[in-house]
């Protein structure tokens, strides 16, 4: 199995958090001297063993069996709250799709307002763990549809040697023919989901000003449906360019809230 450790160090014994002490032993009933992996963006991923006292959890890891590798090619979903169970579940498949951050958005018709992000960071973190990736996505904290439609102008790939415009592209269905199919697009882009029931005419209007209207088909999706399709669309056929220790930042008008924000690592 994989666990993600958010430090660590080869042949440094590290213990978990109570819950994946808890998991390790009692849920995936491992013993004392038993293999398991370790994993962070930074460091790649190595094979440890669990040692397990009466009073104790450590992991050693020990051999490197997966060296850093450039993480993801940044891309954002955007998305309204929609069901708690179907939020979680555009997390998990987002995860494992690629997604690097996440910015939940409140627009006038979102019904669903309030954000378990403990449990969102949970839920990115085991799809991490399960799909392979070394990096774990970023999940900000909650953001009226006015204040990020502000920061789209501002919202930037940063690397160590450059910095590259962020592609926004807005999908809204039932938009006349100014939209565009959904493709995939090269280098650091984002797409915005509306909730249930789609954005309102003010909030179209605004993101035909912010961002490229693009649009998923004919039938109309539901929200969780159309964040899957859009992100497998965005990145279909890609390949990671991004540096390890690129990060994304909100300059000028918007500043990334690290400690408010979940930095978690993913697949």
């Amino acid at each position: 199995m994989r666990l993600y450790l958010s430090c660590f160090r080869s042949g440094i014994g590290v213990s978990p958090s109570a819950e994946q002490a808890h998991y390790l032993i009692h849920v995936m009933r491992l013993k004392n001297n038993d293999n398991i992996r370790v994993f962070n963006e930074q460091m790649g991923e190595f094979d440890a063993v669990i040692r397990i006292t009466c009073s104790n959890v450590s992991i050693v890891p020990s051999i490197c069996v997966r060296e850093p590798e450039p993480v993801s090619q940044e891309t954002w979903l955007a998305f309204c709250p929609i069901k708690p169970h179907l939020t979680h579940f555009i997390i998990e498949k987002s995860t494992e799709l690629g997604v690097t951050h996440f910015q939940p958005i409140f627009s006038e018709y979102t019904q669903f307002r309030s954000l378990n992000v403990a449990k969102l960071r949970k839920i990115a973190i085991e799809a991490t763990e399960q799909c392979g990736r070394l990096d774990v996505p970023m999940l900000f904290e909650g953001q009226t549809f006015a204040k990020f439609t502000d920061s789209i102008p501002d919202l930037q790939s940063v690397t160590k040697t450059s910095v590259l415009p962020m592609h926004w592209l807005a999908a809204i269905e039932r938009c006349g023919t100014n939209a565009s199919p959904l493709v995939a697009q090269d280098g650091p882009a984002g797409i915005i989901i509306g909730p249930e029931g789609g954005f309102s005419e003010r909030e179209k209007s605004i993101l035909n000003e912010k961002a490229r209207v693009v649009t998923l088909g004919k039938n109309i999706l539901r929200s969780e449906t159309a964040a899957i399709c859009a992100i497998s669309r965005l990145r279909q056929g890609k390949v990671c360019v991004q540096n390890v220790d690129s990060c994304c930042t909100m300059r000028h008008s918007v500043e990334i809230r690290d400690k408010q924000g979940v930095y978690v690592k993913d697949n």
